[in-house]
Order: C-alpha cells, then structure tokens, then sequence
C-alpha cells in the first residue's frame, strides 16, 4: 500500500527541505521529511541518544554516602556476619537475623522485602544491596532498559514519571514495572501526588509476583499514612520492622 501510494505522487512531487539537512528535495508526499536514508539514521541516532541522556538524568541513583565507591559486586550476604545485630521481624513473629532474612529471600520464592525502621545507620540499604547482589549472581537482574543495577532511590523513580518527555517515561515507567527485580531505596521523602505513583508501581509488581526490594525510615503508621491501607495490605507479609545498632556512629 506504501509504495502505491508514493507511485501515485510521482507525477506530482512535493517540494520540501529536509528537517535533518535542511537541504532542498522532491517528497513523493506531504508526510515525508527527510531526504535520505541516511537523514533518517542521524535523526534515529539523536532520538536514541537524548532518550539515554534523560534516563541518564533520571535514573543514575547513587549509593548512599557510606557506600561511596562501592559496586553491587562488592556485597555478600557473607558480609552481613558482622552485623548479627541487625534483627527484623514480620509483625506477630520473633525476629530474626539479618543473614536468615537475606537467605530466605535470595534463594527462596518471595516477591518483596520490604524493611521498615526509623533508625538510620542501621543497616537497611546495605542488607538490600546484598540480596540486589546475590539475586544478580542467580542471574536475577533487571531490565536491560535500566541504568546501573536495579537500584533506585525512590525519588529518582519520581522524576521518572514526572518527565515531560512521553517516550522517556513511557518507556521507562514499563521497564520499573515489568523489570525482573527492583530495589527502592529510602521510600517516603516523595510529595503526595508522587507517592500515589511509587504506591500504583509497588501494587503492580506484587500482582505480577516480582522481585522488590524496599528500604525506608517510615514505621508501620506512617507507611499507612502515607500510602493507604490498600498498599499495606499488600506488603504485610513482607514488611519487616528493622531494630538494630547505627553502624554510623561508629565512624
């Protein structure tokens, strides 16, 4: 049907100047702009190019500060071993250590882990970037369409569906949905209209049974406050309450 088309304009070409090159040509018809395959290539090639510039802006997430430097393949669960006071506990269960809650989880088939205190310092991010790393040695990763590892800060995931450009967060907003595993990390710094966003994307990747793992400062209240009881709903089975001693102070 294409080429019946531009035949029929054959005899009648328009004159046009290429929106790549800004040289003059003859379009076989009005919807054509470009001039040359080659036009067409530089122009797939810019697209290409500030769609991974954006991803780029929204998405790099760094580590925390006290893991400066570090890569995901830096972190074991053997490293938890010095951290035996790092407990966490599922609500109506005895705690447990923060080693037995990253084994069940890297080799078992739960969809969330979800760690929950008001202590900073403790180690929350330091246990998600362990079950992130051994997952990834299972072969566990995320979307190819992700920067890094699968490690977000929960603002970042913000300003990925906040971006103005439409193919961007398209894109984007499908890979954090769909990705095979997602790590969020320090959930609860988002504005309200934000945090109905993460809550929509958190709901969805529990209906589908996928890999999430999430840190925050926000107890069990606040987390309801803040997110609504439908999402709590979701993650008490997975929330655990982190106690522990802030490894920060130590210096």
């Amino acid at each position: 049907m294409i080429n019946q088309f531009e035949e029929a304009f054959k005899l009648n070409p328009v004159a046009k100047r290429c929106k790549q090159c800004d040289k003059p040509f003859n379009a076989p018809h009005s919807k054509v702009t470009l001039c040359s395959e080659a036009c067409k290539a530089e122009v797939c090639n810019e697209v290409n190019e500030q769609i991974a510039k954006d991803r780029f802006l929204h998405c790099q997430s760094e580590f925390p500060r006290v893991h400066k430097g570090a890569n995901i393949v830096d972190f074991h669960i053997s490293g938890l071993n010095g951290r035996k006071e790092l407990m966490l506990a599922i609500a109506g269960e005895n705690p447990v250590n923060a080693v037995e809650v990253a084994q069940k989880y890297v080799f078992g088939d739960i969809w969330g882990l979800f760690l929950s205190s008001p202590q900073s310092g403790i180690g929350k991010t330091r246990l998600g970037l362990v079950v992130l790393a051994e997952m990834a040695r299972k072969g566990v990763r995320p979307s190819a369409s992700l920067v890094g590892n699968g490690y977000f800060k929960a603002i970042d995931i913000a300003k990925i569906m906040e971006s103005e450009r439409f193919d961007t967060k398209k894109k984007l907003t499908s890979a954090l949905s769909y990705s095979d595993i997602l790590m969020i990390d320090e959930l609860g710094f988002e504005n309200d209209k934000q945090s109905q966003e993460i809550s929509a994307l958190i709901q969805e990747r529990e209906e589908n049974q996928l890999r999430t793992i999430i840190t925050t400062n926000l107890d069990y209240r606040m987390i309801m406050e803040k997110y609504g009881q439908k999402m709590l709903s979701r993650i008490e089975g997975v929330l655990y309450s982190c106690t522990g001693e802030n490894w920060r102070m130590r210096g």
